[in-house]
């Protein structure tokens, strides 16, 4: 067997955070698919919510008939993890499900595509970990552990027949593992190793033939096309006969992904789903931008179906399995960002409007999965609006946060503005000044009256009995360490004492947590900056000096060597377009330095969870960083409505949705402001292990708990103690930042770095 090296390795060390790879890109449109779900829609003009028409039609077909709409199926509530779906030779449909409270695994059907269902528990099988399954034609299946030992065949009657498979070992101490598996039209098991190799499989004989032995190159992951292999690998997408392991090269279809496009971090999930068409030697295949059709030796991969209308837009969600039923009717297997698992029915529908008839226009200075989900959510519930989603600050244009917001306040100064604001990042009190933002009391406090919200959260946004803003999600920042350091929370200049006392008595010793210069002034702005601004809008300077002494002193506190500083914490709180927990950043330094110090942002149950498991194991404390009875907030995703909007009904609903259960409890990313979706997030907790690896090349690693009804009523009383939201206007956080970096790294002095800042802000807040 020729050796094949993956273009990335699987890293079984501490994982931080992973939030998705994006998926794969569509190179070519049909735009004269009448099937089409329209493109994104260009330009800024039209009447918010209106018909639409004239130059800001959503797309050159626009007017047109014929689109694909969604359905969310309900799957058996046997089923809280599902690993694999297949369409059997009678046309049925079934789906691998398990349910980790009987730890009982399920052969689920149906007849009537999703409509009902019939579920059988699989007899006769011992418990083990599945990580790899596949459904084949008859309505069989087979369910393997991650390196094919233990395995068995599941009957159509879910009868279990213990088999197994002797995979060629690896170089070196790692065992070869399972990475995927598959059935072929005429019944042959496909099998995808660690290593790249594709396998015809016998498992009642346990065998293996190595199908892509003539292939110079590792296969990522792939999906099944009739009896082809759809294999993604470095080079682009092939079909390889899964008989012969001929290669079929399509110069089209080999454009869809890039050399980047990995596995997702995540069980049984990829960046793109491949499946057959339901013309001969075509493939469909389904990524966050929609759905799309190919026919091997075309020139074009025709969308299908819009991802933005849909909820195959949400970037949170992993793709497990994609079905084609016919040419008019397709399934999407997946799970969300708790790992619920999600089934959509996509159907032709020759009546429904080509684009939705009205649109409404939703701005942000940066893009997030938070409100992607929303979208989604919204378009769902609202297929006869498009959601055109406005992103100031993209990685493509390469503009400053002040660049964009100019270019806002032109447009809404022109009556092209968006109708809905999230309002992270934007100046919001001028915005109010202006009569930009309109009252959303009466929407808040109707939410509140259906699910409950966080009553501290909504008080700290009533601007004279009115609410202009109001954030969906939040965190707040902690203090973690040895009880000395958290009794140091009530300001950073008290921390940085301690810390400071700690090192006089320990020289040789590190107290606090690695930080990168950006990353540390980010997070002890989001402890801090709650009470910089003045009445006027502008900072006091006595506090901001503090703020950049403490920095200072916390920088060039400890010296760490070069490679721990590469992995230090560089901004944790907003990364990868989700709000993240900086505070469990620090408690796994703390697990591998065994000890430290430091202040971070906590934004889910998880990273609670991870601190108590942390402290559990080497000892230790967090507290809420700040004066006692006045503790601060992070908010995110805060939502407005355009004063031109008002009556807007569909902005309207938007804000409800954002706001409400359904929507805030699909996501990990903060705490939500909804109680009853809070509540979710609670029951929803999970169990689950920590390793990695000290720089003296010994391990460390906790298993981490769900809250103990104790722990889980200190966090709600803290959560239900915050005060004030931090200072969130994105220019004046960049200025600090950007200055601070620059004093950090030895080029002024804290008074003259302190006058610059002030400087610059001053002239800012004049514009």
């Amino acid at each position: 067997m020729k050796k094949r090296t993956r273009a990335a390795g699987i890293l079984l060390t501490l994982v931080l955070a992973v939030t998705g790879i994006a998926g794969c890109g569509d190179t070519k449109k049909d735009e004269g698919n009448a099937k089409g779900a329209g493109e994104e829609a260009q330009g800024t003009g039209g009447q918010s919510g209106s018909e639409g028409g004239g130059e800001d039609a959503f797309s050159d077909g626009y007017g047109g008939k014929g689109r694909f709409l969604e359905t969310e199926l309900t799957l058996p509530q046997e089923a809280d993890r599902v690993l694999a779906a297949g369409k059997l030779s009678d046309g049925s449909i079934s789906v691998v499900g398990y349910n980790s409270n009987s730890m009982q695994y399920y052969l689920m059907n149906t007849k009537d595509l999703g409509d009902s269902w019939d579920s059988r528990a699989v007899q006769g099988m011992d418990v083990f970990y599945v990580s790899s399954a596949a459904i084949a034609p008859d309505g069989s299946a087979v369910l393997m552990d991650p390196y094919g030992e233990e395995l068995v065949q599941v009957s159509p009657d879910g009868t279990a027949t213990a088999g197994s498979l002797v995979l060629p070992g690896t170089e070196g101490e790692n065992k070869n593992q399972v990475q995927q598996a598959g059935y072929t039209k005429d019944g042959t098991l496909i099998v995808l190793d660690i290593g790249g190799v594709l396998y015809r499989a016998d498992v009642t004989q346990g065998t293996l033939e190595e199908v892509t032995k003539n292939m110079p190159e590792a296969v990522y992951y792939f999906g099944m096309a009739g009896n082809d292999i759809v294999s993604v690998m470095g080079s682009g997408v092939y079909r390889v006969d899964a008989g012969s392991g001929e290669l079929k090269k399509d110069e089209t279809l080999q454009q869809v992904t890039d050399s980047s496009q990995e596995p997702i971090s995540g069980e049984n999930s990829y960046p793109c789903l491949f499946t057959a068409g339901a013309e001969e030697d075509s493939t469909v295949y389904v990524n966050h931008e929609g759905l799309f059709f190919h026919k091997m030796g075309g020139s074009v991969n025709e969308q299908l179906i819009n991802g933005d209308l849909v909820s195959l837009g949400d970037s949170s969600l992993g793709f497990i399995q994609a079905l084609t039923v016919d040419d008019s009717t397709y399934l999407v297997l997946g799970s969300d960002s708790l790992g619920v698992p999600r089934m959509y029915r996509y159907m032709y529908d020759a009546q429904a409007s080509a684009v939705p008839q009205k649109q409404l226009k939703v701005y942000a200075l940066e893009d997030s999965v938070a409100l992607q989900q929303a979208i989604s959510y919204f378009q769902k519930e609202n297929p006869d609006v498009f959601v055109k989603k406005i992103i100031g600050l993209t990685d493509e244009d390469g503009i400053t946060a002040e660049d964009a917001l100019r270019t806002l306040s032109t447009d809404i100064m022109a009556g092209n503005g968006p109708d809905v604001l999230i309002l992270d990042g934007i100046p919001v009190e001028s915005y109010v000044e202006k009569g930009i933002l309109a009252d959303i009391r009466d929407l808040v406090e109707e939410v509140e009256g259906e699910d409950g919200l966080f009553e501290n959260i909504k008080e700290a946004y009533i601007r004279d009995g009115s609410i202009y803003e109001m954030p969906s999600r939040f965190g707040f920042s902690v203090v973690e360490g040895e009880a000395e350091a958290v009794e140091a929370k009530n300001s950073l200049e008290a921390f940085l004492e301690y810390a400071k006392g700690k090192k006089s008595s320990n020289a040789d010793e590190n107290v606090l947590v690695p930080m990168s210069a950006s990353g540390l002034l980010h997070e002890l702005y989001y402890a801090d900056s709650a009470g910089w601004r003045k009445e006027d809008g502008s900072l006091e300077e006595e506090k901001l000096e503090a703020y950049l002494k403490a920095a200072k002193d916390y920088f060039d506190l400890d010296t760490y060597a070069e490679e721990e500083y590469n992995n230090s914490v560089e901004n944790y709180t907003f990364r990868f377009g989700g709000m993240g927990g900086a505070a469990s950043t620090v408690a796994n330094f703390r697990l591998i330095l065994m000890g430290c110090g430091g202040i971070g942002t906590i934004s889910s149950f998880r990273d609670v969870q991870q601190i108590y498991a942390t402290e559990a194991q080497i000892g230790g404390a967090y507290d809420i960083f700040g004066e006692a009875d006045n503790g601060s907030f992070v908010p995110y995703v805060s939502v407005g409505i355009a004063a031109q909007s008002a009556e807007n009904q569909e902005a309207r609903e938007f804000v409800k949705g954002l706001l409400g259960k359904e929507c805030q409890s699909a996501s990990m990313d903060g705490f939500p402001v909804n109680r009853a979706a809070y509540q979710e997030h609670q029951k929803n907790q999970k169990e689950y292990a920590i390793g990695t690896s000290r720089l003296d090349g010994t391990s460390a690693g906790v298993d981490v708990k769900v809250l103990t009804e104790e722990q889980a009523n200190t966090l709600l009383k803290q959560l239900e103690s915050l005060k004030r939201p931090v200072l969130t206007d994105r220019v004046i956080q960049e200025l600090i930042v950007e200055e601070g970096i620059k004093y950090l790294n030895g080029d002024g002095t804290q008074k003259e770095v302190a006058d610059r800042i002030m400087q610059k802000v001053k002239l800012y807040l004049s514009e």
